[in-house]
C-alpha cells in the first residue's frame, strides 16, 4: 500500500512543476497589470488590485484537487495497467484508499508550492488577503472537487475524458448548491462563498462512496457493472446526506428564547400592545477579512473599494438563528415567530406590522419550505395572521404589492381593518414620494393601481388617509383612494415648498396636523440659495392654518446656530390639548461634541400663538422627547458623549458618559428623576421605544459594541420595561 502511495506521488510530479509555473504566471501578471494600471489608470487603488491577486491565488488551489484526481484510475486504464494494478494482493477498498490519499497529498504538496513562491515575490496580495480566513472554503472545496475526480477517473477510461465529466460535475454540484443558499434560503452559517463550500463539502462523502464502490464491486472497470454500483449508490447516499443536513440544520437553527443573544426592533406599535423584535442567537466570531463581506450595502459608507478593503480589520459576530417576533408586552410571550431571511439586524430582511389591538400581524417576507436564514433571492410575499389562534389567514400575491422590496413598512389602519404597504419616501427634498398600496384584511387590493403621495399616514381615530398631494395640499382620502377631500390648500404664488408630516405629527383626537414647511429662495442676508423651515399646524374640522415656528437660521444664513423644521422632534399629550416640540440647533463652532447641539423644548395649546419656550436651553449631545400615555407631562430623555478613542482606521466612536431623565410639567417645571427611578446605563442614542399600554418605558439594554461593515454599531442584549411611577425595571424579553 506504501509503495502504491509513492508510486503516485511520483507520477504526479508534473502536477508540482504545473503549480510552480502558476505561481511564477500569477507573480508576472500582479507586475504586469499593476505597471498597466499606474501608466493608464489615474485611478489605481493599490488595494484593490492586491486583494484580486490574493483572490486568485486563494482560487486556484482548488482546482489542484480535479488535476491530481481525474487520472488516478483513468490514467491506469488508458496505459493498460489497470488489470496490473487490481490484480495486486491487497483489496480493492486498500488500493483506493492509497490512491485516494495520493492524490490529497499531491493536491496538498502543489497549493503548498504555489502559495509559497507567490507569497516570497509578492508581499502586498497577503496582506490585503487574510488566507487564515478563507482556508475553511479552501479545504472544503479541494475535498469536494477531490470527490468529484475520484468518481469520474473511477467511470472513465481516458484522462481527459475523466477531466471533462469532473468539470462539468464540479459545475452541477456548485449551482444546485448556489440554489440552495442563494433562491432556497439553506445557508449553514450565513457567510455566501463559506455555504456554498460547506454545502459541496456535504456531498462529498456521497461522491467517495461512489467512487470506492465502483472500484470494489466494478471488476475491470471496463463494464457496465461499474455505473451499476456507482451511480444508485452516489444517489442514494447524496439524497440521504441532504435530508439529514437539512433536517439538522432546521432543528438546530430554530427559535429559543433563552439562546438569544441580540435583539433588534423597528419600533413600538401604536396602543403598546405588540413589540416586533428581530432576535439573532448561535452566534460565532468570523474574520472580517473575508472576501464575501465585500457587498454594496458594506460600501454605503466608503467611497472606493480600496477605503473599504483599508477597514477590513478584526472579526465580528454571524448569526445563525435569526428570526422576527411579536412580542405582546402584557403577557411577556411571543404572539407570532417567524424565521427572518437577514442575517444583519441593522438590516433585516423581514418586515412585520401589526395591528393597534394585537390581533392581527402583518409580515413581508420569503417563503420557501427550506428557509431556515438568509433567502434574498426568493420572491416576496405578504402573510397576515391571526395572534389568536396564530395561524396564517391570508398569503398576498406578490402583484399586490407595491414593491418586491422587503424594506416596504407595514401599516394597519386603528381599526386593523386595512394595511397600507408604504415604499417609504424616496428622492430629494423636492420631490419626496410615497407610494402605498391598501389591503383589506383578506390580503386583497382595493384599487388596480397604488396611491402616490408626497407624505401620508393614517388617522388615529378613523380608517382614513391623510396626505399630501402633489400640489402640495393635504387631503383626507378613503382606503382605496378613490374619495379625496381637500383640507388645506397653499395660498396663490407660495412657493413649491417640500411638505411632509408623520404618525406622531397628528394629534390623537384626529383633528390637527403638524405640518413641516420647507420653501427653497434666496436668502438677501447671505446671498445664496437656502431652505426656509417652519412649523405649520392645521385644522382638520375647518381647514384654517397657522404658523407655529419659524426658523430664525437656515442652511445659508451666517451665524453659529443651524437650525430646521425636519430635525424638530414633536408629541402630542394623550388628550390632543398640548402639544410638544424639542426645537434642534446645531452649534457650527462647537470644540466638544456635548456642546455640538442644543435643544430646547416648547409647547403650544389651543388659543395660544404659537409654540411657546418651555425652560432654558440644553446643552446635550443628543436628546429624545417621549410623553407618557394619559400624562399631560413630557419625558426628556438626555445623552452627554465625548470622542471615544482612535480605533486602527483611524475612527473614534462617540462614547456615552452620562444620562439623565427629565419630567416636564405644562407650565414648565422640570423635575429630575433620580437614578434609582430609571435606566442610567449609559447606551447610545434612539433605544428608547416607547410606552406600553400600561405606561411602562420601554427600551433596549445590555448594549455592547460589536463592530459593523464600516463603522461600530450597537448591540442590545434584552428589552426592558421601566415604571415611572414606582421606579421598578422590568427585564422582558428574553
Amino acid at each position: 500500500m506504501r509503495a502504491l502511495f509513492v508510486k503516485e506521488l511520483k507520477q504526479g510530479r508534473p502536477l508540482l512543476i504545473f503549480a510552480a509555473v502558476m505561481g511564477l504566471l500569477l507573480v508576472a501578471a500582479y507586475g504586469a497589470v499593476g505597471r498597466f494600471l499606474l501608466l493608464y489608470s489615474g485611478a489605481l487603488e493599490p488595494e484593490v488590485l492586491a486583494f484580486a491577486f490574493g483572490i486568485a491565488a486563494a482560487a486556484i488551489v482548488p482546482f489542484f484537487a480535479i488535476f491530481a484526481s481525474s487520472g488516478v484510475f483513468s490514467g491506469e486504464a488508458h496505459a493498460g495497467t489497470l488489470p496490473v494494478l487490481l490484480g495486486l494482493p491487497l483489496s480493492r477498498l486498500r488500493i483506493w484508499a492509497a490512491l485516494a490519499v495520493a492524490a490529497l497529498a499531491l493536491t496538498a504538496g502543489c497549493a503548498v508550492v504555489l502559495l509559497v513562491i507567490a507569497r516570497l515575490a509578492l508581499h502586498s496580495p497577503f496582506l490585503s488577503l487574510s488566507l487564515s480566513a478563507h482556508l475553511p472554503d479552501a479545504i472544503c472545496f479541494a475535498v469536494f472537487l477531490l470527490s468529484v475526480g475520484l468518481l469520474c477517473s473511477s467511470l472513465a477510461r481516458s484522462v481527459t475524458a475523466a477531466l471533462a465529466c469532473a468539470v462539468l460535475l464540479a459545475g452541477g454540484f456548485i449551482g444546485g448548491a448556489s440554489a440552495l443558499v442563494f433562491y432556497y434560503g439553506a445557508p449553514i452559517t450565513g457567510l455566501p462563498i463559506l455555504d456554498l463550500a460547506l454545502w459541496c463539502f456535504v456531498c462529498s462523502p456521497a461522491l467517495l462512496l461512489g467512487s470506492a464502490m465502483s472500484v470494489a464491486r466494478g471488476e475491470l472497470l471496463t463494464g457496465f457493472r461499474k455505473w451499476l454500483f456507482a451511480i444508485p449508490m452516489t444517489v442514494v447516499a447524496l439524497a440521504l446526506t441532504i435530508v439529514i443536513v437539512c433536517g439538522a440544520a432546521r432543528v438546530g437553527t430554530g427559535y429559543r428564547r433563552n439562546a438569544v443573544e441580540a435583539v433588534g426592533t423597528l419600533g413600538l406599535t401604536p396602543g403598546g400592545k405588540l413589540l416586533p423584535l428581530f432576535t439573532a442567537g448561535g452566534g460565532f466570531t468570523v474574520s472580517r477579512a473575508r472576501g464575501d463581506l465585500l457587498t454594496a450595502e458594506s460600501l454605503q459608507n466608503t467611497p472606493t473599494l480600496g477605503a473599504m478593503l483599508r477597514e477590513l480589520r478584526g472579526s465580528f459576530r454571524s448569526y445563525t438563528r435569526v428570526y422576527g417576533i411579536a412580542l405582546d408586552l402584557e403577557t411577556g410571550k411571543e404572539a407570532l415567530v417567524e424565521r427572518s431571511p437577514g442575517i444583519p439586524l441593522s438590516q433585516p430582511a423581514l418586515t412585520m406590522g401589526c395591528s393597534a389591538d394585537g390581533r392581527w400581524v402583518a409580515t413581508l417576507t420569503a417563503w420557501q419550505g427550506l428557509t431556515w436564514g438568509r433567502n434574498e433571492a426568493a420572491p416576496v410575499q405578504l402573510h397576515i395572521y391571526d395572534t389568536q389562534t396564530g395561524r396564517l389567514v391570508e398569503e398576498a400575491d406578490p402583484d399586490v404589492l407595491t414593491t418586491s422590496d422587503r424594506s416596504a413598512q407595514l401599516i394597519w389602519s386603528p381599526t386593523g381593518k386595512y394595511l397600507s404597504v408604504v415604499r417609504g419616501s424616496y428622492g430629494g427634498w423636492r420631490d419626496r414620494k410615497v407610494v402605498i398600496r391598501v389591503v383589506s384584511r383578506d390580503a386583497k387590493a382595493l384599487s388596480k393601481g397604488p396611491i402616490i403621495l408626497e407624505s401620508a399616514c393614517w388617522s388615529p381615530v378613523e380608517d382614513v388617509l391623510y396626505g399630501i398631494d402633489a400640489n402640495g395640499a393635504v387631503c383626507r382620502l378613503s382606503p382605496d383612494g378613490r374619495e379625496k377631500e381637500v383640507i388645506w390648500s397653499p395660498v396663490p404664488g407660495m412657493r413649491k415648498a417640500d411638505r411632509w408630516f408623520d404618525r406622531e405629527s397628528i394629534s390623537p383626537d384626529g383633528r390637527w396636523i403638524v405640518m413641516r414647511d420647507a420653501v427653497e429662495e434666496i436668502d438677501p442676508r447671505a446671498g445664496a440659495r437656502g431652505r426656509l423651515d417652519a412649523i405649520r399646524l392645521i385644522d382638520t374640522r375647518s381647514g384654517e392654518s397657522e404658523t407655529l415656528w419659524r426658523a430664525q437660521t437656515n442652511y445659508a444664513s451666517p451665524g453659529r446656530y443651524l437650525e430646521d423644521s425636519s430635525s424638530t422632534a414633536m408629541r402630542w399629550s394623550s388628550d390632543g390639548e398640548t402639544l410638544y416640540a424639542l426645537r434642534h440647533y446645531r452649534d457650527k463652532w462647537a470644540r466638544s461634541l456635548a456642546a455640538l447641539y442644543r435643544y430646547q423644548l416648547m409647547r403650544w395649546s389651543p388659543g395660544e400663538p404659537g409654540l411657546m419656550p418651555i425652560g432654558a436651553e440644553i446643552e446635550a449631545s443628543h436628546v429624545r422627547l417621549l410623553v407618557p400615555p394619559g400624562s399631560q407631562e413630557a419625558l426628556l430623555w438626555i445623552w452627554q458623549q465625548e470622542w471615544g478613542q482612535p480605533d486602527e482606521q483611524g475612527f473614534a466612536p462617540p462614547r456615552t458618559v452620562g444620562e439623565e431623565l427629565l419630567s416636564v410639567s405644562r407650565e414648565g417645571k422640570i423635575k429630575r428623576l433620580p437614578d434609582a427611578h430609571w435606566p442610567g446605563f449609559r447606551g447610545s442614542p434612539g433605544r428608547e421605544l416607547g410606552f406600553d399600554s400600561r405606561g411602562r418605558l420601554i427600551y433596549l439594554a445590555g448594549e455592547e459594541s460589536e463592530s459593523g461593515a464600516v463603522a461600530e454599531a450597537p448591540v442590545y442584549r434584552s428589552v426592558e420595561a421601566l415604571d415611572l411611577t414606582t421606579g421598578e425595571v422590568a427585564r422582558i424579553y428574553p
